[in-house]
């Protein structure tokens, strides 16, 4: 299904796909049972392959190519995924330029995970938290600004501004 101005239009072969919204999906090509719903929210290059992909809002989801089990909502929330997968970002630009890496992330707040790119298995809920760090891996930020500035691996930080200066680990 696809509603909008060009949406789906590169769609060759997909099937349990649902696309709403003006260019939703517009270079999906062969993924299958991927939702987008919202201005440009899924794959806007030809060549979008990803499946079982959820995309809710503004530019979410944008950049997917062969993403996989990806559930977004927010705008620009999980915009520049690329290949990682089974992310769960919610938030307006929560992990907007995250692209690659390990996935399994769940990162809920606005600007959360902000700065992740090829980030793997962190958890970062409330506004800001883990907003520097790059591509960290198994780091839990539980707070508004927790580990605001961390840019390391293996910490955890529970409260409202906990670990919020933190830059190199504990």
């Amino acid at each position: 299904v696809a509603v909008g101005y060009l949406a789906g239009r590169d769609v060759n072969g997909c099937t349990h796909t649902t696309l709403i919204g003006a260019y939703a999906g517009l270079g999906l090509t062969t993924g299958d049972k991927n939702t987008y719903v919202g201005t440009e929210s899924g794959p806007q290059a030809s060549a979008g392959i990803g499946t079982s992909n959820t995309g809710i809002g503004y530019n979410t989801l944008a950049r997917v190519t062969s993403a996989a089990s990806n559930c977004t909502l927010g705008h620009n929330a999980g915009d520049h995924i690329t290949t990682s997968s089974y992310n769960v970002i919610l938030g307006g630009n929560a992990a907007p330029i995250l692209t690659t890496g390990d996935g399994r992330n769940v990162i809920i707040g606005a600007g959360a995970g902000a700065a992740l790119t090829t980030a793997g298995y962190c958890v970062a809920i409330g506004e800001e938290a883990l907003a520097a760090d790059q591509t960290g891996i198994y780091n839990v930020a539980i707070g508004n600004s927790a580990l605001k500035l961390v840019t390391t691996h293996h910490n955890t930080a529970v409260g409202a501004g906990a670990g919020a200066t933190t830059t190199t680990g504990w």
